[in-house]
C-alpha cells in the first residue's frame, strides 16, 4: 500500500512528461540527427530504430497525458536513450583507449603514423579522408559508387568467404 502511494500521485503522468521532454529532444538529439542522416543517405541505422521507437512511445504518452485516458511509456522512451547514450560513452572511452594502445604498440614498432589532412564521417556508407592531396574512402558500395569507383570482382571473393564488405580506396591527384 505504501509503495502504490509512492507511485502514484496527483499529477504524475504531467511531472512525467516535463521530465522525459528534455531526455527526448535534448539527450536525444544526437540520434535525431544521425538518424536523419541516414535516411537522406536512403539508410537506416541503429540511430533510425532509437528515434522511431522512442518517438512514438514518446507521442503516444502525450496523447495519452492530454489528449486520451490511456497509460503512459516516458520511462520508457528516456530510458532506452539514457541507456543507449551512456554505452555508447562507455565505448568511446574504451575505443579511445584502444586507439592509444594500438599508437602506442605502433610507435614501439617504429611505425610511422600519418595524420589526415580532412576526415569526413558518411553515416551508413563509410568516411572519406585526405592524406597529402590523395582522396581515401572506406566503406561500403554505395560510397564507391558515389565516388564513381567499380570496385571489381574482390567483392565477389568477399561474398564467397562470407566477410563483411568494406572497401577502401585511394583516388590519386582529386579523384
Amino acid at each position: 500500500m505504501l509503495i502504490e502511494l509512492f507511485f502514484e500521485f496527483p499529477l504524475k503522468t504531467l511531472l512525467l512528461f516535463i521530465l522525459a521532454t528534455p531526455v527526448q529532444f535534448v539527450v536525444g538529439l544526437p540520434f535525431y540527427r544521425r538518424a536523419y542522416g541516414a535516411l537522406r543517405n536512403r539508410s537506416a541505422t541503429v540511430d533510425t530504430l532509437v528515434v522511431l521507437s522512442t518517438t512514438t512511445a514518446y507521442l503516444y504518452s502525450v496523447a495519452a497525458t492530454f489528449f486520451i485516458p490511456a497509460p503512459t511509456f516516458y520511462e520508457a522512451s528516456a530510458t532506452v536513450i539514457t541507456t543507449i547514450t551512456l554505452g555508447m560513452l562507455l565505448e568511446n572511452i574504451s575505443s579511445g583507449r584502444a586507439g592509444d594502445a594500438i599508437i602506442q604498440s605502433a610507435k614501439e614498432k617504429g611505425v610511422e603514423i600519418p595524420v589526415a589532412d580532412a576526415f569526413t564521417a558518411i553515416p551508413g556508407k563509410g568516411t572519406r579522408a585526405t592524406y597529402k592531396n590523395h582522396h581515401i574512402s572506406l566503406g561500403n558500395r554505395n560510397l564507391m559508387k558515389e565516388d564513381k569507383i567499380e570496385p571489381s570482382n574482390i567483392e565477389d571473393k568477399i561474398e564467397k568467404n562470407k566477410k563483411s564488405k568494406v572497401l577502401c580506396t585511394p583516388m590519386l591527384n582529386n579523384r
